[in-house]
């Protein structure tokens, strides 16, 4: 095993006093040397040779790999990341230089400082490797978070001290004890479900501090050397065997706060797919291309806050008195003038805003003041603040959160309240035509139309998943528990009438599911994807497949594609930027770049402005990419309001967009049929010179303004007179 004939070894009777530790190891001690000496050890068979390789080789392994293995676009959080590194470094580097050195001519004095250092390592992975556990644990409670985070590191401050000064090697491992403790604590909290982080990684936190404990243990003991010795002098004795633990414990430790390893989830990631978008990436326009200075919303509502046309974007922002939603034509970039108008006729906050699939200049608001509106913009965009609605629909006991236009049939709206009611209105006549208040029990999550409009899907925070008839309003099918934590789930319909949920574990883990109406029992996949509380909102594409997560808080956009194929939910990639997200607005497909390639398109709102933000299939050619754009629904609709009412379902009507297809040369244009809404007089609110009604108040305006002009020209004629 030498590679070098190196001096005389000693045995433990002739070695210095301080290095005789270990009564149990009887030969193999190197003499008193420099520097230089030492070094050189590594390259001949002594008793600390095996100390040195056992942690010198992981950490060169650790140095180089490491970096490459940690998610650094997965890390919102950066010193999580740089932490973790440190963390599994420092024990090793700590004991390398602690062996290596250790027979250093300095005696006594050189051997405490590196000893010191040695435990100093140890402490640091107990430090540094626990701080991402308190972080994630507490992800949702800031303020409990940061408290726990200087409570822990003040307590491993004085674990340092005690570790450093002690004077044994139990009275060493004694001065753990307390942050073992804290840390035991915060594994509880995630048994119980109050805590962040998924159970792999409780699993891991638990085997990392069962093997570092384990490898105290044995070295304290002297197991196996004891029992023979002077037969594990060189290698295989306790310190050994410790060391072999602690790198396992690190890769734990490593395993623990890397991404989860769910093994539907790594195929998913890591298997390499035949599919046409396995390069799609996001890009962000320029900053010329965003709307800046615009104040967005502050409520804590876990609604989109946007929403985009062809024509528009729609924006929900603070306001003071009442509640206000801006909107702006697409082509309006750059700064946005404090003094903009905007659409202000709810008395409360306004919680959800949406565009009519079926005219562009038509857009519902849905407030606290428990009303919904529908507003028309002129087709130039706003010039003066609107505040008289087109029609007010009155129906809802409490705040409105959750509005969805009807897919196919014109003029028909579906609302959803924290009164745990969904209505269903007829705009035409601002008619409240179905309400379904007796199934769901509490708030209701979300709600959504499939592709034709003959099935409305629900999620509520009884943990229900349901699936109902909207002109009936009952319950089809229904799942108890999509997902097992207690944080909001969301879902909607995706290919072949599936259904996409995303939830929560029990131990606060973001999870995306897929479900089969026909069979509700079991998911065909649940995916873990990371740690956070920010709901994660579905944007789902029938046209290519794919569905885009949108978590608010998060400064990222996944996507996944979902096929027939296991584990049908394919992760494809992550656009990642630096600043969080407060809402997200998703352009229909007929208002894409279709000679870009562009296949999705995202408004992302920030603290002051609105970013997009484009998703792309990299094409080399210039001709229309026929597979990338299949029929899509355009803005015709199948049924009339009272059609649908009464029963007639229908297939969305499907447009081509190689029509509107245009070289990069020329400007865009998409000749799409604008389908004007038509309202009775009913409600109160017509824009139709042909309603009768509107005629006859004319006539009366009309009368009236000519009897006052014969009154005043009387009252005149008087006045000369006298």
């Amino acid at each position: 095993m030498a590679f070098l004939n190196g001096p005389r070894l000693l045995d433990w009777a002739s070695s210095p006093p301080h290095l005789q530790f270990n009564k149990y190891v009887l030969t193999g001690y190197r003499p008193i040397s420099s520097v230089q000496d030492c070094i050189r050890s590594l390259f001949y068979l002594h008793n600390e040779l095996g100390n040195i390789y056992t942690h010198g080789i992981p950490l060169v392994c650790f140095v180089v790999l490491l970096p490459l293995n940690i998610p650094w676009s997965q890390i919102s959080v950066t010193w999580l990341g740089v932490v973790h590194f440190l963390a599994c470094l420092s024990p090793q580097l700590g004991s390398v230089v602690y062996h290596l050195f250790m027979n250093h001519e300095g005696g006594e004095p050189v051997y405490h400082t590196l000893l010191k250092l040695d435990v100093c390592g140890i402490c640091m992975i107990n430090t540094l490797g626990a701080l991402p556990i308190v972080y994630s644990t507490l992800l949702c409670y800031p303020f409990i978070r940061t408290v726990a985070l200087l409570v822990y590191i003040l307590l491993s401050t004085h674990a340092i001290y005690c570790a450093v000064t002690a004077r044994s090697s139990v009275r060493r491992l004694r001065s753990f004890a307390w942050q073992a403790l804290f840390r035991f604590s915060f594994f509880l909290l995630r048994w119980v479900g109050v805590g962040g982080g998924s159970p792999t990684s409780l699993r891991h936190f638990l085997t990392m501090d069962a093997l570092a404990v384990l490898g105290g243990v044995i070295n304290i003991t002297r197991i196996p050397e004891r029992f023979r010795p002077g037969l594990f002098d060189y290698w295989c004795n306790s310190h050994q065997i410790m060391h072999v633990l602690v790198v396992g414990s690190i890769l734990y430790l490593h395993w623990a706060e890397s991404p989860p390893h769910d093994s539907q989830f790594t195929m998913s990631r890591k298997v390499v797919r035949a599919s046409k978008f396995r390069h799609v990436f996001g890009q962000a326009l320029k900053a010329d291309q965003c709307y800046d200075d615009i104040r967005i919303s502050q409520m804590t509502w876990d609604s989109n806050f946007c929403s985009v046309n062809p024509k528009f974007v729609a924006m929900i922002v603070d306001a003071s008195g009442g509640g206000a939603f801006m909107v702006l034509p697409l082509c309006k970039t750059g700064r946005i003038d404090m003094s903009y108008p905007t659409v202000c006729g709810h008395t409360g906050p306004v919680l959800d805003i949406e565009f009519c699939p079926h005219n562009d200049n038509i857009i519902a608001s849905g407030s606290e003041d428990c009303s919904v509106m529908i507003w028309e913009i002129p087709d130039g965009g706003l010039t003066t603040s609107l505040t008289d609605p087109v029609v007010k629909l009155e129906g809802h006991s409490k705040r409105v959160g959750i509005l969805s236009w009807h897919p196919t049939a014109h003029n028909v709206l579906m609302s959803a309240g924290c009164d745990n009611v969904v209505i269903l209105w007829n705009v035409a006549c601002g008619e409240a035509v179905v309400r379904i208040d007796s199934v769901h029990s509490d708030l209701i999550y979300s709600a959504c139309w499939n592709m034709d409009g003959s099935r409305i899907l629900t999620s509520c925070k009884d943990k229900f998943l349901r699936v109902l008839d909207p002109r009936k309003g009952t319950v089809l099918l229904e799942k108890e528990k999509p997902h097992e934590g207690s944080r909001p789930v969301r879902a909607v319909f995706v290919s072949d009438g599936k259904i996409l949920s995303t939830g929560f574990s029990r131990m606060s883990e973001r999870q995306v599911a897929l479900w089969d109406p026909n069979n509700f029992k079991e998911a065909l996949t649940l995916q873990e994807l990371d740690t956070s509380s920010g709901v994660l909102l579905p944007f789902f594409d029938p046209d290519t497949g794919i569905v885009y997560l949108c978590g608010k808080g998060d400064s990222s956009i996944r996507y996944f594609e979902v096929t027939d194929e296991a584990p049908y939910v394919h992760y494809l990639s992550m656009y990642s930027s630096k600043e969080s997200q407060k809402g997200m607005g998703y352009m229909p497909k007929r208002g894409l770049e279709i000679n870009k390639c562009e296949i999705a398109r995202f408004y992302k709102l920030h603290e002051r402005k609105c970013e997009p933000i484009v998703m792309t299939v990299p094409r080399k050619s210039d001709l229309f990419q026929e597979d990338l754009y299949p029929n899509t629904i355009g803005p015709e609709p199948s049924v009339e309001a009272d059609e649908w009412f009464q029963g007639k379902d229908a297939p969305p009507n499907l447009i081509s967009l190689k029509d509107g297809f245009v070289a990069a040369t020329k400007a865009k244009e998409f000749k799409v049929h604008k389908s004007l809404m038509k309202t009775t007089a009913s409600t109160g609110g017509s824009h139709q010179d042909q309603s009768g009604e509107v005629q006859s108040l004319k006539k009366e305006v009309k009368d009236l303004k000519e009897a006052i002009e014969e009154l005043t020209k009387r009252v005149r004629e008087l006045e000369s007179k006298h």
